[in-house]
């Protein structure tokens, strides 16, 4: 029962609108900010370089979005609060189609109810109360997914907002579990907030919590679904749109889901979700039902002035169509077994269904109650159908027993005959047979039966003619003669007796009996014909197979290749003779028992399940929507949008595919040159339609048996089977050739496209990654040859990834088991008496049988770099902080930062750690970088420095002078040192032009305002020649030889 609120309705609202306001966003915000805690604490404590920068990035995305994002969640709830609820949830999914592409995917869903679940737990009870009080307010029952006050309203929100299926895993596995350990006692407050308010308007659950289910479950099966009132789950004025929408004449194509929204729309019918997800299902399922072989065109009319009524009845009880104990499905099975059994077109019929239908919307009241009287009515009408089908099977049958009768007693008689005559019978008898005494025997077999007397004697007769022709007569006496003579004519005369009873006496037949007595009685030379044996087919079926057929009875059903059913309904005794009819009653096939299995194993005919014929045609539809939704699906998930190819994701399946085949496989990597200025001039529509044209040259170059995908952005790549290195390297550079050799016009404008390729060939130890990595080391050589070309991975260079993956393979387990350590080696003044305190450069050893230049250059091409270079921060720190004496003997300590570092976003923070967890002083510190590295990311590496040097570390610029353009990238890095590479300090007391270039290094590195250092000092009068030149400090086995980083702490 309702209570009736103190206030108005509107005053209320702005009380649920202000708790929303005030405690919700309290929640969230309390929620969100022990989150960011959490987050920073796992950055922290990550040992992997890629976890580390992961969790600062979420980190970063909820310090900048997080506000912004309670705000919208509250908004929203909000705004379901001051809609009416059929419109609530529509505004939080949108589009139902950008709501199904967006986030109706299987992964968000599952991480919103994993949270939901946790969360309500504890909030259950608090939950139920909102919601049914929220509904009670109303006037009806409102399902979780559109009830504001819900954990699955509120959530989904607030974690799609988040976009929590992109993140990586180790990230978004903390969120879930921060969000379900918080969650529930921020939000305690917010729901007993709604719940005072609630009480204070004196309005109690519309249920009890003993009828309502927090795991809300629509039940769409059996009589109580059917026989609920409407008004529970519509409003008055929705239920009116509905009456008048069942009058409505239907568009000229016919109604589709998007006209039977926009009627019931403009009609202020506002549907939610699950309601609009139940008109696409009735429009779809009768859309499929209108297309069905068996839906004659006479009754089509009729099916579709039953759309209306039905989706009438789907919105209110959305297991109308699924159900099948439901009358709406019944009517619709009922309707279509009747036109599948029309086997004319039958005008009578098919009025008396279009008066039903008529009378269905006329007596419509929103029920299913007019289902169940058309149901009744349908059947009376598939009786009569049934009956006449009956009657037509039965004359069929009666038609194939007299000839199975006629087949059985010709079989007996040829039997009969064959062992009576023998192989060889004389030819004027066979004559004989076939003018009629054949056909009489047959005859009196099959009156008479298999051992009347009749039929044997006149089989007897037929023995004693055979006899007499082929005894010889030469042998016998004059009174012998004289009475097998008499004999013959006795029964040659008994024998046309017969023929002239049996009404088939002839001339013809008494010719011959003439001649049979003549060649008897005069002992003429008999002539022997052939008796043909009757021609058996033979098919060999397997066990089972002969099995299925052997159990086959009167009554089953079969289905032919084009998917029709196809009953028997005789079967001869003997199990060699079937006869198949449609469901019309008309006869299809007569097959004999070996044409049967050989088409029932050639797949021709298929044996139906049993209970597969009462699956219904509206069954096999449903299936058939799901199955068409899922190849959508399948082929969304597996294609690339634009050009229709397959997806990075499909593409390394193939691969891997291929990888566990043995025969031989090619694979290439294009990549479009400059593909970002085409679209920066051209515009992001000039690009896709460059991406199209790229795709469409690759389609026509690849044979048959080839697969390509497109990669992402100007990146596309090709599979192709059966073939070798040499002929994918032609088939790459024809592709290259077309691509080149075609200018792509945009909008009067022309663009020179070319591509950079890289092949390789599947190798026995191969992985996708590794095939992957191959390809793209061979683009990378095409890009850096000049691009436009085609590049392979050579053997030897192939042989040296493969011993450098093997060993970053290592990288994590050298690192773990202090493999690796530290020296440090000496960066004095370059005068010899100077008093200043040296620097030093921490430097990496092995440890082990690995050189050290190969274990780094593994880390560095496999992206292992970074790890490395935080191990020796935190050693370095570690140990720096227990010697806080070594600062009276060192002025500094370098370290140096590899490219993948400074590529890390999350370096700052981690170094800006360091510093907070140990006790060192930031002006201790210098970081070297390199030339090369810095270039790849010069503004970041910039912005990193200036950080750092605000913090009072300093940065040396290392490997000075190898690159073109040193002195511009000097100009725009704000280092504090310059150290010259050693390949210039080695020799410039033998070469004049390493002289001059230190010189000039060193002096254009004091205009700047840097200190320079000279590497690969080796002797005093390298060290000499510098003081001269005026460098700062030198470094190198002329000064110090390295040492242990351990020594230098202890002083040893």
């Amino acid at each position: 029962m309702r209570l009736i609120s103190r206030t108005s309705p509107l005053a209320l609202m702005d009380a649920l609108s202000s708790i929303v306001q005030i405690q919700l966003s309290k929640a969230l915000a309390q929620s969100l900010s022990v989150l960011v805690l959490e987050l920073k604490k796992c950055a922290l404590k990550a040992f992997s370089n890629q976890d580390a920068q992961d969790f600062d990035e979420a980190v970063d995305f909820c310090d900048l979005h997080g506000p912004k994002l309670v705000r919208e969640c509250v908004k929203t709830i909000q705004r379901g609060l001051s809609l009416t609820p059929s419109l609530g949830r529509q505004v939080q999914a949108g589009n139902e189609e950008l709501a199904l592409v967006e986030y109706s995917k299987f992964e968000a869903q599952l991480l919103v109810d994993t949270v939901v679940r946790n969360v309500r737990e504890t909030l259950s009870e608090h939950e139920l109360n909102a919601c049914g009080c929220y509904s009670q307010f109303i006037g009806w029952h409102i399902a979780n997914a559109d009830n504001p006050f819900s954990l699955d309203y509120l959530l989904l929100g607030w974690l799609k907002a988040f976009n929590l299926e992109a993140w990586p895993e180790s990230v978004r596995n903390v969120f879930l579990a921060q969000v379900c350990a918080l969650l529930p006692q921020s939000l305690a407050a917010y729901f007993k907030a709604l719940s005072a308010e609630f009480a204070l308007q004196q309005i109690s659950p519309l249920l009890s919590s003993s009828a309502f289910a927090i795991n809300e479950k629509r039940d769409v099966v059996g009589e109580a679904s059917r026989q609920s009132d409407p008004e529970e789950t519509l409003s008055v004025i929705q239920c009116l749109v509905l009456k008048s929408i069942l009058h409505c004449q239907p568009p000229a194509h016919g109604w589709t889901a998007n006209s039977l929204l926009q009627s019931l729309e403009s009609k202020g019918f506002y549907l939610n979700q699950r309601q609009r997800e139940d008109t696409h299902l009735v429009s779809g399922v009768f859309q499929s039902l209108q297309q069905e072989p068996v839906m004659v065109e006479g009754l089509k009319p009729a099916l579709q002035k039953l759309l209306l009524p039905v989706l009438d009845v789907t919105l209110r009880e959305s297991g109308a169509l699924s159900d099948e104990n439901h009358p709406v499905r019944g009517s619709l099975d009922r309707l279509l077994q009747l036109a599948g059994g029309c086997a004319l077109p039958n005008q009578s019929l098919e009025a008396r269904v279009d008066t039903l239908m008529g009378r269905l919307v006329t007596n419509h009241q929103g029920n299913s109650h007019s289902f169940l009287t058309l149901n009744t009515e349908l059947e009376e009408l598939i009786e009569l159908q049934q009956r006449s089908y009956r009657r037509r099977i039965e004359r069929v049958v009666q038609v194939y027993r007299g000839q199975e009768t006629l087949l059985e007693a010709r079989r007996d008689v040829d039997q009969e005959l064959s062992e009576a005559l023998g192989a060889h019978p004389p030819k004027l008898l066979l004559q004989w047979l076939q003018m009629g005494w054949r056909d009489l025997l047959v005859h009196k077999r099959i009156r008479a039966g298999r051992d009347n007397i009749s039929w044997l004697t006149d089989l007897d007769l037929t023995r004693r003619l055979a006899d007499y022709l082929l005894s010889p007569t030469s042998r016998c006496s004059l009174d012998e003669s004289y009475t097998r003579e008499r004999d013959v004519d006795d029964l040659v005369a008994t024998i046309y007796w017969q023929l002239d009873e049996f009404g088939i006496a002839n001339a013809g037949g008494k010719r011959i009996l003439e001649k049979l007595r003549e060649q008897i009685v005069s002992a003429q030379v008999v002539e022997l014909g052939q008796l043909c044996a009757p021609h058996t087919p033979s098919f060999q079926a397997s066990p089972e197979l002969q099995d299925c057929i052997e159990s086959l009875e009167e009554g089953d059903w079969l289905q032919d290749a084009d998917g029709q059913a196809l009953q028997l309904i005789w079967r001869s005794v003997n199990k060699d003779r079937y006869l198949l009819v449609d469901n019309k009653g008309a006869q299809v096939s007569d097959l004999a028992n070996v044409e049967l299995r050989e088409r029932v194993a050639k797949g021709q005919l298929q044996v139906e399940q049993s209970g597969s014929r009462n699956q219904g045609v509206v069954q096999r539809t449903l299936q058939d929507l799901v199955g068409r939704l899922y190849r959508e699906i399948a082929y969304t998930r597996s294609h690339d949008e634009l050009t229709g190819l397959l997806n990075r994701q499909s593409f390394a399946g193939l691969v891997a595919k291929s990888l566990a085949c043995t025969s031989n496989t090619a694979y290439f990597i294009a990549q479009v040159d400059q593909f970002g200025v085409l679209n920066s001039h051209g515009g992001l529509m000039a690009g896709d339609a460059c991406l199209k044209h790229v795709a469409l040259a690759l389609e026509q170059v690849l044979p048959n048996t080839g697969s390509c995908a497109r990669l992402g952005s100007g990146e596309f790549a090709a599979m192709i089977p059966d073939c070798d290195e040499v002929s994918a390297y032609a088939l790459a550079e024809t592709l290259r050739v077309s691509i080149a050799g075609k200018t792509f016009h945009w909008q009067d404008q022309s663009h020179a496209i070319s591509l950079s390729i890289g092949v390789a060939q599947r190798v026995e130890s191969d992985d996708v990654a590794s095939v992957f990595s191959h390809l793209y080391a061979a683009c990378n050589l095409a890009k850096e040859s000049g691009r436009n070309q085609v590049h392979r991975l050579s053997a030897s260079a192939y042989d040296e990834r493969v011993r450098l993956s093997a060993i970053a393979a290592r990288v994590d387990d050298i690192i773990k088991r202090e493999d690796i350590s530290l020296r440090v080696q000496q960066i004095a003044r370059a005068e010899i008496d100077s008093l200043e305190l040296p620097h030093y450069e921490l430097l990496l050893v092995m440890e082990n049988e690995l050189p050290l230049h190969d274990f780094i250059a593994a880390a560095e091409r496999y992206n292992r770099m970074g790890k490395v270079d935080r191990w020796v921060l935190v050693r370095a720190f570690s140990q720096l902080e227990k010697a806080p004496d070594l600062w009276s003997r060192c002025s500094s300590i370098s370290i140096n930062l590899s490219g993948n570092s400074l590529n890390d976003e999350g370096l700052l923070g981690f170094i800006q750690g360091l510093f907070t967890r140990y006790a060192i002083e930031p002006r201790r510190i210098c970081f070297e970088i390199t030339e090369t590295a810095a270039v790849a990311s010069l503004v970041r590496v910039a912005n990193l420095i200036r950080q750092l040097q605000q913090l009072g570390c300093s940065f040396a610029l290392d490997d000075f002078g190898v690159g073109f353009s040193s002195f511009d990238y000097l100009k725009r890095l704000p280092v504090d040192i310059v150290k010259i590479d050693g390949s210039f300090v080695r020799e410039i007391t033998h070469s004049h032009s390493d002289l001059a270039m230190v010189r000039s290094i060193n002096e254009i590195a004091h205009a700047l305002g840097r200190v320079t250092v000279a590497e690969y000092v080796e002797d005093q009068a390298t060290r000499q020649l510098l003081i001269e030149i005026g460098v700062d400090f030198v470094q190198g086995y002329g000064v110090q030889m390295p040492r242990s980083f351990l020594g230098l702490l202890s002083n040893i």
